[in-house]
């Protein structure tokens, strides 16, 4: 269990290590590539099937086609040009980021795949276990398995290889009533859902003792989140003005101090915050990955969406 909690059963004794730090560094650029393309295609729908040298070539075609509204209407024409410039220049940098990212992830895996082939008989940190007789479905004193442990933390590779095991009760529930797929629901861990999902067979429509399903689970715990933001903003910066706003500066705005208005904001003290939260309103709002899993913290936007793709892919 306690190689569940830290995600080390899938790693091969011999290479442990080194198996650990390619597969990891591969899981992250797997996730910034891919949040990379959801980006580029909200950007210009259709852009993963586009070739950037025929982007160049029909430049002008493009940035009419994809370029935002709100540039396209900029009245004065050098100010627009040049924000249509740097728009274009920020989609291509994303078409080159793409490529530099495969490249990288093809690179580790033809690393992993020479480590793999240099000790083809190395036997995984669950294997042993196996064999010196460990039970799969062993659970701790409130009723946790491997397989909720692993699910819990997110590590979907250990989930894999807890699995693959033929005696596996994917469905086994703890104390609580929960099985592995309300805790992968829970910390908002969509990969590990859906793993349990398709390849553990997990039943999504279990009720906890507390009469919640894991689709459930997750719409409550991305709800409780929203609301106690909204609370904080209602009563902390709304109505006792105790946080200050920090809000860019538009081409059209007034000026109201030249030192903020030098940085490219507004005074703090001008701006009159909204009455309702919304995700992002703040502009240093970024909350750091729980999971470990990637370098960059999240805006608020993309934090609640953590829960959103979690029961996406219950469905």
């Amino acid at each position: 269990r306690e190689g569940a909690f830290l995600g080390t059963l899938h790693l091969p004794l011999e290479y442990a290590g080194k198996y650990k730090m390619i597969s990891e560094a591969m899981s992250k650029e797997t996730r910034h590539l891919n949040d990379t393309k959801v980006e580029l295609d909200r950007r210009v729908p259709g852009a993963l099937g586009m070739n950037i040298l025929h982007i160049h070539q029909n430049k002008k075609e493009f940035v009419m086609k994809y370029c935002p509204k709100k540039i396209k209407k900029i009245r004065d024409s050098e100010t627009r040009v040049k924000k249509q410039e740097e728009w274009f220049k920020s989609i291509i940098l994303m078409y080159k980021s793409i490529t530099k990212m495969e490249k990288k992830i093809k690179a580790l895996n033809n690393q992993l795949e020479s480590a793999k082939d240099d000790m083809p008989d190395s036997r995984t940190a669950l294997q042993a276990l196996l064999e010196d007789g460990a039970d799969i479905n062993a659970v701790n004193d409130d009723g946790f398995t491997a397989l909720m442990l692993a699910s819990r933390n997110g590590h979907e590779e250990t989930v894999k290889a807890l699995m693959e095991v033929p005696k596996v009760e994917t469905n086994k529930v703890n104390n609580y009533g929960s099985n592995a797929m309300h805790y992968a629901a829970m910390y908002a861990h969509s990969e590990v859902v859906w793993d349990l999902r398709k390849i553990g067979r997990v039943n999504r429509k279990t009720m906890n003792a507390d009469g919640y399903t894991p689709k459930m689970l997750a719409q409550a715990e991305e709800k409780e989140l929203a609301e106690a933001k909204r609370k904080v903003w209602g009563e902390e910066t709304y109505k006792n003005g105790k946080f200050k706003l920090v809000n860019e500066m538009g081409p059209k705005d007034d000026p109201d101090s030249a030192i903020y208005n030098a940085f490219g904001i507004h005074d703090p003290d001008q701006v009159e915050p909204e009455k309702e939260w919304k995700p992002d309103t703040w502009r240093i709002s970024k909350i750091p990955d729980p999971a470990c899993k990637r370098d960059e913290p999240f805006t608020e936007k993309e934090y609640l969406k953590r829960w959103y793709k979690a029961y996406k892919k219950i469905m």
